[in-house]
């Protein structure tokens, strides 16, 4: 990546259910993505101000993360914990779940799992568009 240049992401819908890397381009052997549009992958984030609302909840299909830590439809969601406690599995499940209720879930893996990510979330159903 050039120091002074923009660096500039494929942003499309038919992105739903593909396995991408950091820029965008295809790592699922399904064949190349036609974007609809870009946008800067360092851009200016948005205000908080200028966000919607969330005020309907979303379900991770876990009882006790439900009950205490809801979340809601559009807020983003960040699992910070020690290695070998369940963080994959956790993410997994939830994907799952939201996929049941006709939810977009946008998983990003970074431990360059992505592979096997990608065999579970099929295994189950949770990985089409």
């Amino acid at each position: 990546l050039e120091k002074e240049r923009t660096v500039m992401v494929p942003v499309s819908s038919n992105m739903l259910g593909r396995v991408v890397d950091y820029m965008g381009r295809p790592l699922d052997g399904k064949g190349e993505l036609k974007p609809d549009t870009e946008r800067e992958l360092f851009g200016e984030s948005t205000k908080q101000a200028a966000m919607a609302t969330i005020s309907q909840p979303l379900h991770t299909g876990v009882t006790a993360v439900d009950a205490l830590t809801p979340i809601g439809r559009g807020q983003n969601m960040l699992l910070v914990a020690s290695k070998d406690l369940g963080r994959q599995e956790l993410a997994l499940d939830a994907a799952v779940h939201q996929a049941s209720q006709a939810v977009a879930c946008i998983y990003v893996c970074t431990t360059g799992q992505h592979e096997a990510v990608l065999k579970e979330l099929q295994a189950r159903g949770a990985a089409e568009n």
